[in-house]
């Protein structure tokens, strides 16, 4: 989709390992901010700059992007950016999030349950989500794009719903 070679895709991934390095490591930062506020404006921050390097995702597997940035090495430096940028986000959620949920008081005491439940509610969410990306990359002319778009608008989604519930948590534990 990107009209990269397999040798430069290939190398992609690194991006994405740096991304959830990163991730993990930002998530110190949201502990040690002393108001709710600032934990709220950190966590939408977190959700605007994932949505903005999923659509910069599909927005590379256009033809457009190929006639916009002509070199090879600049879009894969793009699509690099993109995926650590989209990978730091998802990991700061995807490791504590779910936490500071299971750290409420409603959940204090049934952690690791809680914890198994958010995983099973994933994974029934994230099967025909999955199941649906297979389909439009495999018979969709940007089936790559129109999946990415559609993970954007997923995760947009989640993100809005998450920053509406979060904030009681934030107070609690603040």
């Amino acid at each position: 989709a990107s009209g990269l070679p397999e040798s430069i895709c290939g190398g992609l991934t690194v991006a994405s390992t740096l991304g959830l390095i990163h991730g993990l490591q930002r998530g110190r930062g949201f502990y040690k901010l002393p108001q709710t506020s600032q934990k709220m404006a950190f966590l939408r921050k977190n959700y605007i700059m994932g949505t903005l390097s999923a659509l910069g995702l599909a927005l590379c597997g256009l033809p457009l992007a190929s006639q916009l940035v002509p070199s090879k090495v600049g879009r894969a430096g793009i699509l690099a950016l993109a995926s650590a940028s989209l990978t730091s986000c998802l990991s700061f959620q995807f490791y504590q999030i779910p936490n500071m949920f299971a750290s409420s008081t409603e959940f204090r005491e049934s952690k690791a349950v809680f914890l198994s439940l958010i995983d099973c509610m994933g994974y029934l969410v994230a099967m025909p989500v999955w199941a649906m990306t297979g389909q439009m990359v495999s018979r969709l002319q940007h089936g790559w794009s129109l999946s990415w778009i559609m993970l954007t608008l997923f995760h947009l989604g989640c993100g809005l719903l998450m920053l509406g519930n979060v904030q009681p948590l934030l107070h609690e534990s603040g």
